[in-house]
């Protein structure tokens, strides 16, 4: 006996044609700026993200070997530097310093999803070795930051290098990914 079917059977037919091509992601090269400031009794460090697209993750690095004036991070007394030493601490902002000994001659600050247009802070006490004082301090001026180097690297895309050429100031080009619900500076988030 053989089967017969009383409904008509309908076959269909899937035809595969041509697929859109995704757009390519759009990115955005942000200024990552890396300040260096011998003020007072504190000393800072500020890294700031002037991107509006995505949250930055990675390591700055800031060498001081290189720096016109010997620049050195005194974290105890009869160390290296004088007279006001400092432990190195994050003050404001997503990040982590790496151990810092005395006498360093760089630092490592590890940005953990820094925002755009977000700010990390770390407080300090930068000294020169040409026993240059001022105000009874010994001082690192922008003339001895002179030459020092900032980097930026991240296990999403290449180091970035940039030289603190006024003795206060690198500005690394850091290229991120941009999203469909990226930032808008003032934008209000809806509940």
């Amino acid at each position: 006996m053989q089967f017969v079917p009383s409904v008509p059977v309908l076959g269909l037919v899937v035809l595969a044609g041509p697929t859109l091509a995704e757009p390519a992601p759009r990115t955005e090269t942000v200024p990552l700026r890396v300040m260096v400031l011998d003020e007072d009794a504190q000393d800072w460090i500020t890294v700031s993200h002037g991107g509006t697209c995505a949250m930055l993750s990675g390591v700055v690095r800031i060498d001081f070997g290189p720096s016109a004036g010997s620049v050195v991070i005194d974290t105890e007394y009869g160390g290296a530097g004088t007279r006001d030493p400092a432990p190195v601490e994050v003050v404001t902002g997503p990040a982590v310093v790496r151990p810092v000994p005395d006498g360093a001659r760089g630092i490592e600050i590890v940005l953990q999803d820094l925002p755009p247009q977000g700010q990390v802070i770390v407080t300090l006490d930068i000294d020169n070795e040409r026993g240059w004082f001022a105000g009874n301090r010994v001082m690192a001026t922008p003339a001895d930051i002179a030459g020092s180097t900032a980097e930026f690297v991240s296990h999403a895309r290449d180091a970035v290098r940039g030289v603190f050429v006024d003795g206060r100031l690198a500005v690394l080009p850091v290229e991120v990914p941009c999203t469909d619900d990226a930032f808008e500076p003032g934008a209000v988030p809806v509940a």
